[in-house]
């Protein structure tokens, strides 16, 4: 029988506490006689060995001295401890059972040092160091062994045990532990306690001193679900509208009327705005951002936020098919900034469109006569609508024709069996002499007496554009006898 402290870990401490001497106690046993031999075995390693005086059976115990010397060249750990007895004559008796020691009196760890973490170096950790992961240091220790356990605990949090290897005892540090952004989110926001303990053989042999970490990571605005890109997917990418009076308006689409006037950016609601948070709208280049605090009567509202994007900035950025469009959202008493996702936006100008800053001019009637009459009795192979080379005409581009009939020479009613709306794509030598489109005799005839009308779309990369109206008579009748002049 030993100490009950023998049992639970026996420290180096406890061991001076005791005079550097273990004492165990053997009960009485049966039959026993003056001169029988103790012999003690730890671990199957004989031990001292005790020879019972004639005094002692009578006694109602032996005891046993282990000295520090004896339990440091074993080694730590559970050691079983038993004992036989052989009498004088030298009978041997059976293998007494066992009682556990468990020894911790060598190579205990000691001289730990607080954990270290190099984001906290500014005081603080926030949503960027959050994002990256923040590493943390394990410094070298004292008697630091392989296959030590160490679990760091991030505040309250435990992590995942780590187990020393050969290589790392003596590094300096020996390891980085990397912790993910749930398990900082876990801890939450705060001054923490950032400590390891050390175990060895399952048991807990000592604790290192806390760091005190200060975190921040909670985001103005929406919490992003998904912390491993920069990007705050919980808020909607702004959405961008014309002022224009287009009939044909389209969203994150700036046409050529609405690059003279300002336009508008609108940013879905979330209910995790707060009160003086502030939305930062940045438009493609530009480092200087438009600023929209969020104030209480827009908590009251609860709806969409729109801001004004001034026409300076579109013009001074220019048109481009996508114009990155994004906004942050911060907040004064908060470290942390919200990124949008982005918007792309076309940007058109009257310049980039076809027929440039002047236009589209009006298609021609080429078979129409001096006074400006096409005749399809005398026109078989009908009549040509020609339209000449204009501004920005590029191989690629779209011709769309819309010819139509009238039953007036003025004004009338639309002749549908007239229409049509032809379409060509420029070729290289389109670009060089125009395009021609040809107007069947049957689609003339269907215009007894009246008036045609034709005018042309042109798509290219940036945009459509539509040309100017060309009108021409149309007189189906047979041809009149001629005037003579007096």
């Amino acid at each position: 029988m030993f100490p009950s402290s023998a049992a639970h870990g026996l420290s180096a401490a406890d061991l001076s506490n005791m005079g550097d001497v273990l004492v165990a106690t053997l009960p009485g046993y049966s039959d026993a006689k003056w001169g029988d031999v103790v012999h003690s075995y730890w671990a199957g390693q004989p031990g001292p060995v005790h020879t019972v005086q004639a005094e002692q059976p009578t006694a109602n115990a032996i005891t046993f001295n282990f000295d520090r010397r004896f339990l440091e060249q074993l080694g730590d750990g559970e050691v079983a401890v038993t004992y036989t007895v052989t009498d004088r004559a030298g009978n041997l008796s059976v293998l007494s059972q066992p009682a556990t020691v468990k020894l911790q009196i060598n190579n205990l760890p000691n001289n730990l040092l607080p954990p270290v973490v190099p984001q906290a170096d500014d005081g603080l950790i926030d949503n960027a160091d959050g994002r990256l992961g923040v590493q943390v240091h394990i410094p070298g220790y004292g008697h630091a062994a392989a296959g030590d356990a160490i679990t760091l605990l991030w505040g309250s949090e435990p992590l995942p045990e780590h187990l020393l290897t050969d290589a790392e005892v003596g590094q300096a540090p020996m390891f980085t532990l990397a912790l993910a952004y749930a398990s900082l989110a876990q801890a939450g926001d705060g001054t923490l306690d950032v400590r390891y303990e050390v175990r060895r053989n399952g048991q807990l042999l000592a604790t290192s001193p806390s760091l005190k970490v200060r975190v921040f990571l909670t985001l103005p605005g929406s919490q992003d679900a998904s912390p491993h890109t920069l990007v705050n997917e919980a808020l909607a990418a702004p959405v961008i509208k014309g002022r224009s009076d287009n009939a044909n308006r389209q969203d994150n689409h700036l046409d050529e009327d609405d690059y003279r006037l300002n336009a508008d950016a609108v940013i879905a609601w979330r209910e995790d705005f707060k009160r003086c948070d502030q939305i930062n709208l940045f438009w493609g280049t530009a480092t200087m951002p438009e600023v929209r605090p969020i104030h209480q009567h827009d908590l009251d509202a609860a709806t969409d936020l729109v801001m004004c994007i001034p026409n300076t900035l579109i013009t001074h950025e220019g048109v481009c098919k996508a114009i990155s469009v994004r906004y942050t959202v911060t907040h004064p008493d908060n470290p942390n900034t919200s990124y949008s996702p982005t918007q792309r936006v076309k940007v058109v100008s009257q310049a980039q469109l076809p027929g440039g800053e002047s236009g589209l001019a009006a298609p021609l009637f080429i078979q129409a006569n001096r006074y400006n009459t096409l005749e399809p009795i005398g026109s078989p192979n009908g009549t040509t609508v020609s339209i000449k080379p204009y501004r920005n005409m590029r191989v690629g581009d779209v011709v769309t024709l819309s010819f139509s009939g009238f039953d007036a020479w003025l004004g009338g009613h639309p002749l549908a069996a007239s229409a049509m709306t032809p379409e060509q794509s420029v070729g290289e030598n389109e670009a060089l002499t125009g395009c021609d489109f040809n107007i069947p005799e049957a689609n003339l005839l269907a215009i007894p007496l009246g008036r045609a009308e034709a005018r042309y779309s042109v798509s290219n990369r940036y945009g459509q554009a539509t040309s100017l109206k060309a009108d021409a008579y149309v007189d189906g009748r047979p041809p009149a006898a001629g005037c003579s002049m007096e």
